[in-house]
This record gives C-alpha cells, structure tokens and sequence, in this order.
C-alpha cells in the first residue's frame, strides 16, 4: 500500500458556492450509528471548518466500517475531519484492547487526516506506530482529559505531551473556579508562543469562557455542538452560540470582556442581552458568564481577562463588596451590589436591582406607600427590595427559610421578620419573592402555598420561566402578577449605561421577552 502523505487542503478553503466556515470551531459527532453520524457530519461540515468523529460513540465496529467507507466517498474534503476511538478507561465508550484500537485508528490513519489520541494509550502504543501514521498521511492530535480537576502543574502536563512530537496537543480538564480557567488560557498562550499547534480548555460551566476566548488566545479551534444534548464533554456550547451570541469569528486581542459572575448561571438571560447590544452597536466586545461557587483569586484572575465590567448576581451581591474600591452611597446602604466597573486597577459598585424593583413595581401600577408587603428571602436581591420599601414607607413583613438571617435584615431597614406561622391566614398588598425558588431548572418550586396567604399582587423576581409556578398560581387566583422581566429589563438599561457609556439598544431587549 502507498504510504505517500496526501496534502492536507489550506484552512480557508470552503466547499464552492458556500458562506465562510467557522475557521477556529469542531463540531463533535456523537451519533450511534455511521447513517446518523454521517448525516451529522454533512451537516456540521457546511459550517465549520473542523469535524471529529467520536467513533468510540458509535454501536459496533461494523458502524465504524460504514464511517470509514462513508468517509471516501461522501464528504467534502475542504474540512479537517478528527477520528476519535477514546477507551474508556480514559473517558471514553471504547472496551476493546489496545491492539484493536491501535488497528482502527491505523485505518484511519489511511483516510490521511487527522487522529486524537488519548496520552494513556500513546503511551502503550508508542511513537513508532504514531510515525507510521503519520507516513499514512495522518496528523496526531495527542490529547489529555482531567475530568475531576485541573491539575497544578499544567506545563508539565503539556510537557510530556510534546514529548511525544504531535502535530496538535489537546489539555482537556475540569474547572472548579474561574483561576483554573485563567490558568488554562495562560498555558494555551504559552504553547501559542512555542509555535506549538495545540487545544486547551476547561470543562464544565466555570470553564465556558476558555471555550469562547481560547481561539483569540491562539488554540487551533474550540468545540461546539450542533445540538445541546449532542455534547462530548461537560460545558460545550452550540455552533449556534458561538457564532450569533458570542460571535467568536471576531472576538480578538482588543476585544472589550464583559461578564456576569454568579452560581448558577444557567438561567441567566445577561449573555444573550448584552452580546445582542454590542451587535447592535457594533461594538467590539463580548460577554460571558463566570460561574463561580467562591470568589477566590478574584482580583488576580479579573486582573489577568482585562475584564471592564462584571454583572453580579446570586450569592455574591454582598461578599463581592471586599474587592471594592468605591461603592456608590444607595449600594452602600443596601449592602449589596450588582454592578462592577473597572477604573483603572480599582473596581468600582453599584446597585441596579433598586431602581429595577421601582420601575417594575411602578408600571405596574401598585402603590407602596402603607401598603403591607410580605418580602420573601433575605439575600441581595432582597436588601435592595429592603431599602426600596422602607424608602416608600411600606409595613413590611420578612420571610425567610432561616429565621436568623431574616430577623438581621429586618433589624437593619427597621421591618419585621416572621416565621411562616405568623403569615398563615394574613392578608397582604403585595408578595415579593426575591429567592431562587421556582428558577429553572427546578421550575415547579413554589416560595409559599398562596391558598395559605391572601394577596393582591405578586411580583416574582425570578425571570426564568417567564411565568414561573408562583405566577402561575397567583394567576388562577385571580391575582395581579408582576413578572420578574419587568425588574430584569430596568435594571439591566441603566446596568448597560454604567458598564459601557451607551445606552441599551430597544432591539436588544426584545430579544429576551
């Protein structure tokens, strides 16, 4: 059999007649049979530039005769197509031996593109048979997975990868906290400047942004699936995503960083607000979510992105204020914060949510001045609710699942706190939900049982669902709702004005009702 190295086609190279491909994305193809996996591929081709066949995905070895024959025949050659047949013991579906693997990957390597590898089967296979492929015509890709942490010594990681002499080296790990993802952006332009070919990204949801910001950061390509439940690894988002929300052909070395930090993030409508906006304005820019449980390293790894701006959300309204240089005097008196702005080295705070909470409240036409409000949760969201009503002389009444936390906040604005025993059978002007209960995903949770409360209104601060189950059941009462959108659209205008000079295009905010 020839072993003469087929020329690989230049990166620009697009099927004729065709718009652009996405030069820096790879859609994985996870299907379970060669019809579905090929269909997908035709698919995914049309779009992106890089395509991976996670053959270890597929039924039987006979589905991945049919990829292989598929292959030759079906699909364009302008793309870069990867064949994976990850072993399980290296976080793949792969049970044969490392012979059998070895044999497949060999056929593959005929095909003359390109071959991932996990380093736990590199090392049993050795470099001779990794040379062999590459006389075939094949490129290796030499990949490591972490998928309980990201480890401290990364560059040793990548190190001993090198050593093996790839074409591309691939550093995979799971992300705890946003540190680790810096730390990973940090190796991928380490290998960027050896003029090392290479892929590093975190996985899971604090590892987002190393996906998006990992091409401008010189990685080979990012992953991103045509369909959410299409996913190979935890954390990846959609072609469509990365394209029209994040527009991650254009994010570059001056490219402005904006983002929310929170945990979870999942709900939150911010992403798609703001990058609509920045569209809109054509501003060069990006925003993205920095799901984070604690707030370690804060100032080191906000220092290291550049970021300009940060929303702040569930649970760090409060303890964010630490890093703070200057906060504005009504974030002061809530306690809590919800808008970071970098001058300079400094952060500086401020409070939205007070003036979302007002207008929602006012448009819809619900007097507060001595009217009796029962203000569920005690966090953030419900200090600035706190302030707002003693502002407008309301008789408020605290509800909280820990008493104590309740009994501090009504102590501090001079309310009320009550146990759940006390509201039973009250009647009020107004309910507030400021906790997370009823927030998707847990989207059939209910704060309170209204059949054990009477109300004229109730104002949800929860905005994802639109109609969360509190709405719903207020709704069938009879009630008048105030959705949670209404207070997420105020705050997010003036939210916009701070963080970027502009004001918040119209277009932008119809984009999330």
């Amino acid at each position: 059999m020839s072993t003469k190295k087929r020329t690989l086609p230049p990166r620009d190279v697009c099927p004729k007649g065709s718009s652009p491909l996405l030069r820096s994305v790879c859609v994985p193809i996870t299907a379970r049979t060669a019809k579905e996996a090929l269909r997908s591929a035709f698919e995914a081709s049309q779009r992106v530039r890089w395509v991976e066949f996670r053959l270890d995905y597929l039924n039987s070895e006979n589905e991945i005769e049919k990829v292989f024959r598929g292959v030759r025949l079906r699909l364009h050659r302008g793309n870069h197509f990867i064949f994976t047949l990850r072993r399980k013991d290296a976080g793949g579906f792969y049970q044969g031996t490392i012979a059998q693997q070895a044999g497949w990957l060999c056929r593959a390597a005929h095909l003359g593109d390109w071959i991932d590898l996990e380093i736990e089967s590199a090392r049993l296979i050795g470099t001779s048979i990794l040379q062999a492929w590459r006389q075939l015509g094949a490129r290796i890709i030499l990949s490591h997975h972490n998928f309980a942490e990201t480890p401290k010594d990364l560059h040793g990681a990548a190190g001993y990868l090198l050593e093996f002499q790839p074409d591309l080296v691939k550093i995979a790990t799971q992300t705890q906290t946003i540190a680790d993802g810096v730390r990973l952006l940090d190796l991928q332009q380490w290998l960027h400047h050896r003029k090392c070919r290479s892929v590093v990204l975190g996985m899971g949801p604090s590892g987002l942004f190393t996906r998006v910001l990992g091409p401008a950061h010189g990685a080979e390509f990012t992953f991103g699936t045509l369909r959410h439940e299409k996913q190979s690894a935890p954390g990846q988002p959609t072609v469509d995503e990365l394209q029209s929300q994040y527009r991650i052909q254009l994010i570059n070395s001056r490219t402005q960083l904006f983002g929310i930090l929170g945990f979870p993030l999942s709900h939150s409508l911010s992403p798609r607000l703001y990058n609509v906006a920045f569209q809109k304005l054509k501003m060069d820019a990006v925003y993205l979510p920095f799901e984070c449980a604690t707030l370690d390293g804060f100032q080191t790894w906000t220092s290291k992105l550049h970021l300009r701006g940060l929303a702040v959300t569930l649970p760090h309204k409060s303890n964010v204020l630490k890093y703070v240089s200057t906060t504005e005097p009504l974030a002061k008196k809530i306690g809590a914060v919800n808008t970071l702005k970098r001058r300079g080295n400094r952060w500086q705070a401020f409070n939205t949510d007070f003036h979302g909470i007002e207008q929602a409240v006012a448009e819809s036409k619900i007097p507060l001045k001595n009217a009796r409000v029962l203000l569920l949760g005690a966090g953030g969201a419900a200090r600035a609710a706190a302030a707002l009503l003693k502002r407008k002389k309301s008789k408020v009444s605290i509800f909280n699942r820990t008493f104590k936390s309740a009994r501090s906040l009504a102590r501090e604005f001079g309310h009320h706190a009550v146990h759940w025993k006390d509201v039973q059978g009250q009647t009020f002007d107004l309910i507030i939900n400021a906790t997370p209960v009823g927030m998707w995903p847990n989207t059939e949770g209910r704060p309170i049982d209204l059949s054990r409360v009477k109300t004229r209104a109730v104002f949800d601060m929860v905005y994802k669902p639109l109609q969360t189950a509190l709405l719903k059941g207020a709704r069938r009462r009879g009630i008048k709702i105030v959705p949670g959108i209404k207070m997420f659209q105020a705050q997010a205008q003036r939210q916009f004005e701070i963080l970027t000079g502009r004001r918040l295009p119209k277009s932008a905010l119809k984009s999330i009702s």
